[in-house]
């Protein structure tokens, strides 16, 4: 064996190292058969330490080993950095469990359990390190598969890990789905303006931001996607530029907070590289080990430095009207202090009042459908749309005159076209397209006519059709959250009192949820959402859906209901999230309707409908399914319930008293409480010391308060964070409660464990 003076260093040093992982699995594997009665985590850690042992003594004899190829060495003084991380990695470890002084032995077991959450990262990385080493010690893998590949596998694992944890919410899908409905040829102009050109060439600057207002259906969103692929494609090459953009939307305000902006941004410049290893270990410590994503502040210092390592930054902001307006402006604002590093485009409706301010120093570009775009999409409807192709062919100057027509009584609105041209659709001659022509509306109210004729279109079919057409939109208008394809076409193949189980014969055809609904409705087919078609339908039936769908709330909640006693599950549920998520997959319907049924309830049920609220008690008292449903809810991340299990009827029975308080319903909390089981139930305490007075008051629910309260609930009563239901009320600022809860005795000074009083 031969090797040169720098080979032979480097073969040293690995040996060194895995000297010092010998000693230190050692000390680790001695350190957890001294503790007393040490957990299955512990143990498990013990069994991997002793096979990190044994690798390392198998590396060490092959490294010392006189008959060892110096090609083996020569390639093996490349694992350096492998063999020195997982030595750090095991330092990192036992400084974590490491009992402070002090600390008996029998407390050992105590301090594993309280830092195991702590700790997953480290284990993770020792496990992974532990297996690229082993792979090394093949020989042929040395041959066919470079340690560097291994690494760079394993850090962009890790990359991939952290990022997804810091900013879940990625809109590269959305902004594929709404690109791919750009109609090829048009937006050009857009392109071509000089205001655009400016807002990409020229120098950065204070106040370099590009605010692109527009009517209504005037094709904002649109024209973004053609942007940022404009940007993409001009900077593809280029590894100074950087582009960042976000899609607003109406439907996602809940999760569109400025936290979640900011993390979107930030993730789109650190999918252009990789972290370091330096880089990963400071966002897992601060973040991952602490499972808590960053907040505003800290997320602004994050971006800003990712902004830096660029000298052309790029940010699109699409529809910054449609998310809570203080996130928005917040977001406006910020950026901008990071000006003149950034270039900023905005879209959004025309600004009104306080909100002018805002853009009154900002060069502006105001989006409106063209006439050449216009005809475009006209000229390319007629092509695909064969009744309107026979129509033209019978009439050659019929073309031209619905191009004119559509783009002058369009008003420069892409949304509008749509509706004439579907309208247009209708007609088997020229002569009834001309009539069409003539009785499009136009002027300032032509987009709520419109919409007016197609619930007219809508309530024209057959009854069959219409009612389904008519259960489509008004789910959709009371839907608590975008609903998938899947999970409506479940929800609306269940019948009043079903309780057999769905099979695919059941369900309504996909087909049928958007074309019996007049152009309304649409299917985002990237990400299976069925919405409406655009944010102004979204507006004309929150302004009309109480007259048009009165009965659409009851309906929701009898549908989830009924889908929640289908015998697929009246089933006992495994514990922990697995079977659950089987259960999802199987029927999607299933988490919307755990999640909802309550609060379509509340909101559609009067507390003395008895038939309506024996409904509610009778899927209460289907035991599993109940069960099941309640399952759903406390492991989802909105469902924040605390949860009172039946200690002595069976592990995962949960209390309906509970439930019904949680959902604010007053009319099955008198009947639990009065017909079932009797006013001990109020003065039980759940796992987390919650009573049903808690779970109210932690919602809100101040009728479900008040009853609670007239049966003599106890007012004082304290969970395991010693919090009072007045605590919680002082917390969501619900001062009709703190003043129930004064009235009825509650103490005002008592202190949590925080010492916290509820003033």
């Amino acid at each position: 064996m031969s090797l040169g003076t720098l080979e032979l260093v480097a073969t040293l040093g690995i040996i060194s190292s895995v000297g010092s992982i010998i000693d230190g699995t050692t000390k680790l594997i001695g350190y957890i058969n001294e503790t007393r009665n040490a957990s299955k985590d512990a143990r498990d850690f013990r069994q991997d330490a002793i096979e990190i042992q044994s690798l390392m003594f198998r590396l060490k004899y092959r490294l010392e080993d006189p008959d060892t190829s110096q090609a083996w060495l020569k390639e093996t003084t490349r694992l350096e950095p492998l063999v020195d991380n997982l030595k750090d990695a095991l330092l990192d470890f036992a400084d974590e469990i490491q009992p402070v002084q002090g600390v008996r032995k029998v407390g050992r077991r105590l301090l594993w359990t309280l830092k195991k959450q702590d700790i997953q990262p480290i284990l993770n990385r020792i496990e992974r390190l532990k297996s690229l080493i082993n792979l090394v010690l093949t020989d042929n893998l040395l041959q066919f598969c470079g340690v560097k590949e291994l690494q760079g596998q394993a850090r962009r694992q890790r990359h991939h890990a952290i990022v997804e944890f810091i900013a879940p919410y990625d809109f590269a899908t959305k902004h594929g789905s709404v690109l791919s409905q750009w109609q090829s040829g048009t937006g050009q102009w857009f392109l071509d303006a000089r205001e655009y050109r400016d807002w990409i060439k020229s120098e950065p600057r204070k106040g370099n931001t590009l605010w692109c207002p527009g009517i209504p259906g005037a094709g904002k969103t649109t024209m973004v996607s053609v942007v940022v692929d404009d940007l993409q494609q001009r900077f593809r090459e280029d590894e100074e530029a950087a582009i960042a953009f976000l899609y607003c939307d109406y439907r996602e305000r809940e999760t569109q907070t400025l936290q979640n902006m900011l993390s979107s941004l930030w993730r789109h410049f650190v999918q252009k590289r990789l972290l370091n290893n330096a880089e990963c270990e400071t966002l897992e410590k601060n973040f991952l080990k602490r499972n808590q994503r960053p907040q505003a502040a800290e997320l602004l210092k994050l971006l800003y430095a990712e902004m830096q390592k660029y000298s052309k930054v790029y940010v699109i902001l699409d529809a910054l009207d449609e998310c809570e307006k203080d996130h928005g402006t917040r977001l406006l604002k910020e950026l901008r202090a990071f000006q003149p590093l950034v270039r900023i485009l905005i879209t959004s409706r025309f600004p009104v009042g306080e909100d002018s301010a805002l853009f009154d120093t900002t060069e502006q570009l105001r989006i409106r459908a063209s006439t050449a775009d216009l005809t475009e999409y006209v000229d390319k409807r007629i092509e695909s749309e064969a009744k309107l192709s026979n129509s033209v062919r019978k009439d050659p100057s019929l073309g031209q005159i619905i191009a004119d027509t559509i783009a002058e009584k369009a008003q420069g609105m892409f949304l509008l076209a749509r509706f004439h041209m579907d309208t247009l659709l209708e007609e088997h001659t020229p002569k009834k397209v001309r009539k069409a022509l003539a009785a499009l509306p136009q002027g300032e109210d032509a987009l709520k006519t419109t919409y007016d004729d197609a619930m007219r279109r809508v309530e024209g079919q057959n009854k069959k059709d219409q009612q389904l057409a008519k259960r489509v939109i008004g789910f959709i208008c009371y839907t608590k959250r975008p609903l998938t394809k899947a999970e409506l076409q479940h929800a609306l193949s269940v019948e009043e009192d079903d309780e057999d189980e769905l099979d695919d014969d059941s369900l309504v055809p996909e087909n049928l949820l958007t074309s019996l609904c007049a152009g309304l409705v649409t299917i985002d087919e990237a990400i299976g959402i069925i919405r409406f078609v655009h944010y102004t339908t979204q507006e004309y039936f929150e302004a009309v859906r109480e007259n048009l769908f009165p009965e659409a709330q009851l309906d929701m909640a009898r549908t989830c209901l009924t889908y929640l006693r289908l015998e697929s599950f009246n089933v006992d549920v495994p514990d922990g999230d697995g079977g659950v998520g089987d259960m999802i997959r199987k029927y999607p319907f299933l988490s919307y309707a755990s999640l909802y049924w309550g609060h379509h309830a509340r909101e559609s049920i009067n507390p003395d409908d008895e038939d309506s609220n024996e409904e509610i008690v009778d899927f209460l008292n289907h035991r599993k399914n109940f069960n099941c449903a309640t399952r759903v809810l406390l492991l989802h991340p909105s469902g924040n319930i605390s949860l009172v299990w039946y200690h002595g009827k069976g592990k995962g029975d949960f209390k309906p008293l509970n439930i019904a308080a949680y959902f604010g319903l007053k009319g099955v909390t008198v009947r639990v409480v009065l017909d079932e089981t009797g006013d001990s139930l109020l003065e039980r305490s759940d796992r987390y010391g919650k009573t049903p007075l808690h779970d109210a008051t932690i919602r809100g629910h101040t009728e479900v308060v008040e009853f609670l309260l007239s049966r003599k609930a106890n007012a004082d009563a304290t969970d395991n964070g010693e919090r009072t239901s007045l605590h919680y009320a002082a917390v969501g600022s619900f001062d009709k409660l703190i003043k129930l809860l004064v009235k009825a005795g509650a103490t005002l000074e008592v202190k949590d464990s925080e010492g916290n009083t509820p003033l």
